[in-house]
């Protein structure tokens, strides 16, 4: 991945996973949108939850498997994000019926973003499941995702 936007891990089960991305001024989008009022565009709110949902079905599927987005519903933005904020995002999976992960089952997670806990936007993406190796690079996936859950499990164990 060339952009990372999930940068911490705070919650996974097997239904739900919640993570952040923090906002910086010098990231390279926020010279250019827009100069003078640096804003997160909704695409890169959307693709931080694409990206969440591809690291809970590599951890649920251990890299068996991976998410490709085949559709958006009811998405809607309340807020704008700036630099220095936070976005808390979370997804959990959208019907509560048992999921069948195995290749081309759509899987549906809804998703939602906040900064300050303010709602930034919510909707639900339904994914396609697909072979893990056809997309990613395992041993670079599997490092990052080593990366998060070892955060994830140092600030459990801070509390």
């Amino acid at each position: 991945m060339r952009y990372i936007f999930i940068d911490k891990i705070k919650n996974i089960d097997k239904a739900s996973i919640e993570g952040s991305k923090f906002l910086c001024l010098n990231e390279d989008i926020f010279k250019d949108h827009f100069p003078n009022y640096p804003m997160l565009p909704a695409a890169l709110m959307v693709e931080a939850s694409i990206q969440l949902g591809r690291i809970f079905i590599w951890k649920e599927s251990d890299f068996r498997y991976t998410l490709l987005p085949v559709s958006f519903e009811k998405f809607k933005f309340y807020n704008v994000i700036t630099p220095g904020n936070i976005l808390d995002i979370s997804l959990s999976i959208n019907n509560q019926e048992k999921i069948e992960y195995s290749i081309n089952n759509i899987i549906s997670l809804k998703t939602t973003g906040y900064y300050n806990e303010k709602k930034c936007f919510q909707g639900v993406i339904a994914f396609n499941i697909m072979s893990f190796e056809k997309l990613h690079n395992e041993k670079k996936c599997r490092e990052y995702l080593d990366f998060l859950i070892s955060n994830y499990q140092n600030d459990k164990n801070v509390i």
